[in-house]
């Protein structure tokens, strides 16, 4: 275990007339030294300078980077005045700077990026809370770029940047001032949320530093709309800043628990066993706990289900010796056996040759294998389950303003040669956290040619107002596809379908923050909009509906051939069958257009070829193809489905919560002698 060490410096004072008229930082660097130095929240070695020389400063961040090794956690944080030459260099202002000589008075952002470089550890995070200010000599004309590009100066491997706003407030021509700032909040949310544990979104009591931007992103943007926080990060696995000292378990669990209802506490168990997945030791001896109580419980039902999730939570015991064919037979037909409320069986209760062969519990048989585990289906819209179960909750409703983004939308129709149908719905996590439905689908027929064209997009967590970025990415991208369809060029133009979405959010964004006379920086489309995007047309052919189809991101897109079960990637599969967990890998989101933009095409040779188009809320799950999921899909997608079943089948519950899941499936229509 590397050690964690923190330099925190904060300068408030400054000898420069200039910048001691500016706008003060505010002073908290001290209650962020203490919530790091806090041995039980963050247990940082924490050193801090306030108001200090620009070479004092500057050994001290030589010493922090210093032998540092790989698994070495440092943290280096500046709160102050950010000052940018003419010639676009960045210096942090020490309380020794003057403006009139930058270079041996300030702090150089070069100076800190090569420090960073030089350091061994794959693990060095940067927070600047920094008001910055464009200084420039008496008479020289002022450049027009606001933007200091603040990330762009320290881009490197196992770094994470995190910097309150990234535009100048003022600027000094010789000794004039110019310009206004009020005094930032982005430290004061950063002490709060680890304090008092909100920032662990996700409630497995650890805060990681993507938790906390997340959290200190929503927080200053909603009291401070005009600042912007930005982040930027290149490294592996995710990096815990923190531990939730006030974690507790959440509402639903403790109300299902305390419930009389035998049927609630029994549904809370998914809910501890997630838990004791996800959680820090904290969190997974805490969930161990309430389930050894429910042990006791005076329904039978309860404690026996308490009994099995109990003991393969328990520290391995040596070679334990299995149970005799015999034992494991009848344990299974007891847990068959219809008195009582059904309940979910998990992969631990059934042996590896037994199948749940009956239609009535859903099974999900794989295609050379036995019977995935899942839930009997009581009722027909009861959910379907593919091995175990996600915790079940009502869901939350999202922020006020989205009601534009319903938690699911189904849609399906048909023309003479073409079935569609698609579902969108929320996923688990956003239910929870009370985020909206990002992903989207749309499509429509061009009346001329009976084509179908069609767009699929995901709009990016990172991205403030993704809903509404995938929406319009879709409508624009479907209106252009129309618009070439109409012009009968032949192939789609598919760089010009991109270049079309991503001018879309160009001006979304322009319109969101009010630039009416410039163009915003990709860095704040990206922040407000950035989405994947799969959009193509589907053309009626004799020999077969041919399929023209583009991919940004990492949404994709399938041909499943529901004879046999197997289903052909047209761009790749992301993950293997079933994965829980999708690699997090870089990659190229609207507006950027990459040059060329991936595409493909293909065509349904066979009536039971179906095109389908998912973001990665499905494409996660399906993998390769060859799992219960793919198994699942396939059976279901043998033909057109209703649309609201398709949602149903869509919403399937399993054991991580998952995110968006969104598929447009489109199948060859039966032809007029079949119909």
């Amino acid at each position: 275990m590397g050690r964690r060490l923190a330099l925190l410096i904060a300068t408030y004072e400054y000898e420069d007339d200039g910048l001691r008229a500016l706008t003060a930082p505010a002073h908290d660097a001290e209650a962020f030294a203490a919530v790091l130095k806090d041995p039980d929240i963050a247990g940082f070695e924490v050193t801090t300078l306030i108001n200090e020389p620009n070479h004092r400063v500057g050994e001290s961040i030589a010493d922090l980077y210093r032998d540092r090794r790989r698994d070495d956690l440092t943290l280096l944080y500046f709160t102050g005045h950010g000052l940018k030459d003419d010639d676009g260099r960045l210096y942090l202002a020490m309380t020794n700077t003057r403006r009139s000589s930058l270079l041996f008075t300030a702090l150089s952002a070069e100076q800190i990026d090569q420090a960073m470089s030089d350091c061994m550890s794959r693990q060095k995070v940067l927070i600047l809370d920094c008001c910055y200010s464009g200084a420039f000599p008496a008479g020289r004309l002022v450049k027009a770029d606001t933007e200091v590009h603040t990330l762009e100066r320290f881009q490197g491997r196992g770094r994470t940047v995190l910097t309150a706003s990234d535009a100048t407030q003022y600027s000094f021509e010789g000794s004039q001032r110019h310009g206004t700032a009020t005094q930032s909040v982005f430290t004061r949310h950063l002490v709060a949320g680890l304090q008092d544990g909100s920032a662990d979104l996700d409630g497995d009591g650890d805060i990681t530093l993507d938790e906390l931007y997340s959290y200190v992103y929503d927080r200053v943007v909603d009291e401070m709309p005009q600042q912007r926080p930005k982040k930027q990060d290149n490294v592996e696995g995710r990096m815990v800043i923190a531990r939730n000292i006030n974690w507790s378990l959440p509402t639903h669990l403790r109300h299902a628990l305390s419930s009389p209802l035998p049927t609630d506490r029994l549904g809370a168990l998914d809910g501890l066993a997630h838990l004791h997945r996800i959680g820090n030791n904290l969190v997974r001896q805490r969930a161990l706990d309430e389930i050894q109580r429910l042990l006791d419980d005076d329904s039978r039902t309860v404690s026996a289900a308490a009994a099995a999730r109990y003991q393969p939570l328990l520290p391995p015991t040596p070679e334990p010796a299995p149970p005799a064919a015999s034992e494991t037979k009848q344990a299974v037909e007891e847990q068959a056996a219809p008195p009582g409320p059904q309940t979910v069986i998990s992969e631990a209760q059934v042996p590896a040759t037994a199948a749940l062969t009956s239609d009535k519990q859903s099974g999900v048989s794989g295609a050379d294998g036995p019977a995935a585990p899942v839930s009997p289906v009581a009722a027909p819209w009861q959910r379907i389950t593919v091995g175990h179960p996600a915790p079940e909750f009502e869901a939350r409703p999202p922020g006020q303003y989205s009601f534009d983004f319903p938690d699911t939308e189904c849609d399906g129709w048909s023309t003479p040669a073409l079935v569609l149908r698609s579902a969108s719905v929320r996923g688990d996590a956003h239910r929870y956290y009370r985020k909206p439905r990002q992903d989207a689908a749309r499509a429509a027929e061009h009346e001329p040619t009976g084509s179908i064209a069609f767009a699929v997009a995901d709009g990016s967590s990172r991205a403030s107002e993704s809903a509404l970025g995938a929406v319009e990415a879709c409508r624009a991208s479907l209106e252009r596809m129309l618009h070439l369809l109409s012009q009968d060029q032949g192939q789609l133009d598919f760089q010009d379908v991109a270049r079309h979405a991503a001018e879309r959010l160009w001006q979304l964004t322009q319109w969101r923050l009010s630039l009416s006379d410039k163009e915003p920086e990709r860095s704040d489309v990206m922040q407000l909009y950035a989405t994947t995007l799969v959009a193509g047309v589907v053309r009626p052919h004799p020999a077969g509906p041919v399929v023209e189809v583009c991919s940004i991101g990492d949404s994709g897109a399938w041909v499943l051939d529901s004879s046999s079960g197997q289903y052909q990637p047209l761009f790749g599969a992301k993950t293997a069958s079933d994965a829980l967990v999708a690699p997090n890998k870089a990659m190229t989101l609207l507006p950027h257009v990459p040059d060329p933009v991936k595409h493909t095409s293909i065509r349904l040779t066979s009536p039971h070829h179906v095109l389908l188009i998912g973001t990665d809320g499905f494409a996660d799950p399906l993998g390769n193809g060859h799992g219960q999921v793919s198994a699942l899909f396939a059976k279901h997608l043998a033909a057109p489905p209703p649309p609201l079943w398709l949602g149903h089948l869509l919403d399937f519950s399993r054991e991580t919560f998952d995110g968006d899941r969104t598929l447009l499936a489109i199948w060859p229509h039966p032809t007029a002698e079949s119909r």
